[in-house]
C-alpha cells in the first residue's frame, strides 16, 4: 500500500497550527463583515477535509486505471474469508453428543486449510510472473474461487 500511495500525485501540505497562528488568523478577521468571516473560517476548517477528499479521489482513480489495483484489497478479502471460517468451522463440525467426532471434524477442517495454505502458493508459483501483475491477480482470483468451491462443498455435506 505504501508503493501505491507513493504513486498518487497531488499536493498535500501538513502543517502544525500553533495557537499564535490561530489567534493571528482570528485577529485578521476583526474588521471584516460577518459573511467574509464565515467564509474564511469555513475554508480554514474544511481545507484539510477537501485536501483529503481530493487525494482519496486520485487514489481511487489510480486503482481503477492500473492493472493490479484490485490486489490492494486482497488483504481485506482474505480477512472476510478467514474471519468467518473460524466461526463457521465449529458450526459445520457440530455433532450432537459426540465430542470425539466433532474434534476429528474440526481437526480435518483446520488441517485441510493448512495443507491448502502450503500447497496453494507452491502450485501458483509455477503460473505467476512478477513482471506481469495480471498473472498474480489471476492466481489470487482463482484461489478465491477454489476457496468458494470448498465452502460450497462443506455446506452441502
Amino acid at each position: 500500500s505504501t508503493v501505491v500511495m507513493l504513486m498518487v500525485t497531488g499536493k498535500y501540505c501538513v502543517r502544525e497550527i500553533a495557537a499564535t497562528s490561530v489567534t493571528s488568523f482570528l485577529s485578521s478577521l476583526e474588521e471584516k463583515p460577518m459573511k467574509y468571516k464565515f467564509q474564511r473560517c469555513l475554508s480554514f476548517i474544511l481545507s484539510p477535509v477537501v485536501s483529503f477528499a481530493r487525494m482519496f479521489m486520485q487514489l481511487m482513480g489510480f486503482l481503477i486505471v492500473c492493472k493490479f489495483g484490485m490486489l490492494v484489497f486482497m488483504k481485506a478479502t482474505g480477512q472476510l474469508t478467514w474471519g468467518s471460517a473460524d466461526v463457521i468451522n465449529i458450526h459445520f463440525a457440530h455433532m450432537d453428543k459426540d465430542e470425539v467426532t466433532k474434534s476429528k471434524h474440526i481437526g480435518l477442517m483446520y488441517s485441510s486449510v493448512g495443507i491448502g495454505c502450503l500447497l496453494g502458493p507452491i502450485f501458483a508459483n509455477n503460473f505467476t510472473d512478477m513482471e506481469h501483475p495480471r498473472s498474480l491477480q489471476f492466481a489470487c482470483v482463482s484461489a478465491l474461487g477454489v476457496i468458494s468451491f470448498g465452502w460450497v462443498g462443506m455446506s452441502v455435506s
